[in-house]
């Protein structure tokens, strides 16, 4: 059974010895950097993982659990993030004649960010965020870098990370579906120790860790009740001259203007706040970034966001006012997706 230092620096044991969710070498990774900041918090983080990965004993999150167990074995098998598609490369045991991986990899939809291939199934997501990474990928140096992905999903671009250099990758995201989604790749990499996605919210992070090289946060910014704290929780995580990559829908203007929906904004009732691309930027500066780069503005269309089977809900069509692309169906401006660069700079 693995062991961790709790606050007082006394060993204690940790539940998590099932090899599900197992982050014990992770923690590991994590812990070895020496940080006081993390060593501190990955006691807390272990008790967390125990508390809701694995004496989590709700019925769903069980029945996520037996399509981790039924998963193919994998001759020579590792995890290849270096294409467009996140795909398992080996010999696989079954290249699923009967359809029963894909049954089970339906089970856990929706499927939100990707594209993924395991055994001769596509996992054809809603996003094609491999479009997003592309946009961004270029500016940011993530050779040997740790890299905090807020509200990661699946973990589509802690993987691409990885691939691009990254030395490790903590993901945070309290949707125990995608942590089961993620799981199912990490365990084919030829070093699942180098990530860890954490089953928590960005507002558990512990302010000021001063640790990362590089934050992501994608597609996230418009959920959150307050956009404010949420830039000070990544910036605080950030080490000085550390790299905030930002990804969210904005109004496309200069102006520092910001919209308030009565009620919902393109059918999400959790939207509090739209601001405009100049807005973002006011934003950024007053809590401490500098070198704000607007790295991309795009519109997003039907081949980069729409259903599919591993996503069958309501998507970018939906949302839309059918006669004015130009409006959501709520009749405000339609947003653009806005990549922003900034760096931490005190």
């Amino acid at each position: 059974m693995k062991r961790h230092v709790d606050e007082g620096g006394v060993w204690k044991p940790t539940l998590n010895a099932s090899p599900l969710f197992d982050r014990s070498d992770f923690f590991e990774r994590m812990e070895a950097t020496g940080h006081p900041a993390l060593l501190q918090w990955s006691g807390r983080l272990r008790e967390i993982c125990d508390q809701r990965l694995v004496s989590n004993n709700d019925a769903l999150f069980e029945s996520w659990k037996a399509v981790l167990d039924r998963l193919p074995a994998v001759g020579r098998g590792s995890l290849d993030a270096h294409g467009e598609v996140i795909r398992v490369v080996g010999q696989c045991q079954s290249s699923d004649p009967t359809g029963a991986l894909r049954a089970d990899l339906l089970q856990l939809n929706p499927w939100r960010i990707g594209p993924y291939h395991l055994c001769g199934v596509d996992v054809d997501t809603e996003w094609r965020s491999n479009l997003k990474w592309e946009r961004f990928a270029s500016k940011v140096y993530f050779d040997d870098a740790k890299v905090l992905d807020v509200g990661c999903n699946n973990g589509y671009f802690g993987f691409k990370a990885l691939a691009a250099g990254a030395d490790w990758v903590m993901g945070v995201e309290p949707f125990l579906l995608y942590t089961v989604q993620h799981e199912i790749f990490r365990r084919y990499l030829a070093d699942p120790a180098a990530i860890g996605v954490m089953p928590i919210k960005a507002a558990e992070i512990p302010a000021d860790l001063r640790i990362f090289d590089v934050a992501l946060s994608m597609g996230v910014l418009y959920h959150r009740k307050n956009p404010i704290g949420h830039l000070e929780t990544l910036h605080g995580a950030l080490r000085k001259r550390g790299q905030l990559i930002l990804e969210t829908m904005a109004i496309e203007s200069d102006s520092a203007d910001v919209i308030v929906p009565k009620n919902k904004f393109a059918k999400m009732r959790g939207i509090w706040f739209m601001p405009t691309v100049g807005m973002l930027k006011r934003w950024l500066k007053r809590i401490g970034f500098e070198e704000i780069e607007v790295v991309d503005v795009s519109v997003t269309d039907a081949s980069e966001q729409r259903k599919t089977p591993f996503m069958p809900f309501e998507s970018l069509s939906d949302f839309l006012d059918p006669n004015d692309a130009a409006k959501t169906i709520e009749g405000y401006p339609t947003p653009v997706r806005v990549v922003i660069s900034a760096v931490r700079g005190r």
